[in-house]
């Protein structure tokens, strides 16, 4: 395994070791090179890779999906567990934890293991299955996480453990919140306003909102903070907390505290260094 840190282009090293492999690729792997934003075709990554032979390599542009496409992919997931949804609880789903496919996936997981005697999902199993955590003691997490606040993040925390959330879900919203300040970034790249992207990522809090300000100016003081490659080590390493928890006898709420520590602890330094 390897990665290259700077994707914005290649050594001649690493140019050199990627023509050998190619003349001879393995039928059984597949090197995924992921770019932000629109690639364009004149990205030195992108030059280099359409000189490579077309049968080895496939270059694709990924668009996020829109409310109607996140709408059917959604119908796709539940038409494979025999069940469908309304159309306010696929949108009230899509309000609660954004268009991240992934996020979505595991939420419908959830979803349909809840209303398993029922065929068709409405809006009330999505607030009895996940709409709680968002707003309450969940929002409560986020907001920590984003003043940087370990008093607060490790108050909320025990309060998760101790009223029995899952832990999957208490993971969720931690890496949650990393994954919407790398959207963000990403977006920011391609030119998008400042309060879309808020308001995709953030549509319960309304501009009407008192502390909309703040919460608007501390989210992308958040995301001024983080490289996107360091935003990637961070949800790296929450991956191999939840996976490590999940593999060994290990408890996760003292590996979740030691990360929050870690991770206010670095606000506290890049704070006294401005």
């Amino acid at each position: 395994e390897g990665q290259i840190e700077d994707l914005s282009e290649l050594s001649s090293v690493e140019e050199t070791i990627l023509k050998d492999y190619f003349r001879s690729p393995s039928l059984r792997t597949i090197l995924v090179v992921i770019l932000a934003g629109k690639a364009k075709k004149n990205h030195p990554l992108v030059k280099f890779f359409l000189k490579l032979p077309s049968s080895s390599v496939l270059a694709k542009e990924v668009k996020p999906l829109k409310e109607d496409g996140l709408c059917r992919w959604m119908d796709r997931k539940l038409e494979e567990r025999d069940k469908i949804a309304t159309d306010e609880a696929k949108n009230r789903l899509i309000e609660i934890v954004g268009s991240d496919l992934r996020r979505i996936a595991n939420e419908l997981e959830k979803i349909a293991n809840f209303a398993a005697e029922k065929r068709v999902i409405d809006v009330d199993d999505i607030h009895q299955v996940c709409a709680w955590v968002k707003p309450a003691v969940g929002w409560e997490l986020t907001s920590g996480l984003e003043k940087g606040d370990v008093k607060k993040c490790l108050v909320v925390l025990s309060q998760l453990f101790q009223e029995g959330v899952e832990e999957e879900s208490i993971v969720a919203i931690i890496a949650n919140f990393f994954r919407d300040l790398l959207a963000a970034k990403i977006w920011i790249q391609e030119n998008k306003n400042r309060k879309e992207i808020f308001a995709r990522l953030r549509p319960f809090l309304q501009p009407h909102f008192s502390f909309y300000p703040d919460k608007f100016r501390e989210f992308f003081a958040r995301v001024e903070d983080f490289s996107m490659a360091e935003l990637g080590r961070i949800i790296a390493e929450l991956e191999r907390i939840d996976t490590s928890v999940k593999t060994s006898d290990l408890s996760l709420q003292p590996l979740l505290e030691a990360f929050i520590f870690k991770y206010c602890r670095r606000k506290e330094l890049k704070k006294i260094e401005r």
